[in-house]
């Protein structure tokens, strides 16, 4: 027997925050963090206040992304 496909929704929201333009992503009304751009690279942030330097803004989504399915 196979799985059925669930479908969930993703939303990027973007704010302001001190000047800085930060991307939130959201599933539902919970946040799995945020995106931070920081001259040529991108802070990851997790609500629970863990940071991650990384190279590119997909590579943050996806850090974000990863985080909440180990650990939901």
């Amino acid at each position: 027997m196979s799985k059925k496909t669930k479908t969930i929704e993703l939303v990027e929201d973007e704010k302001v925050i001190n000047g800085v333009t930060v991307a939130e992503l959201k599933l539902g009304e919970k946040s799995l963090g945020t995106v931070e751009p920081e001259d040529d690279k991108f802070t990851a942030s997790l609500p629970d206040g863990e940071k991650f330097s990384v190279k590119s803004h997909s590579e943050a989504v996806n850090i974000l992304i990863s985080h909440y399915h180990l650990h939901s």
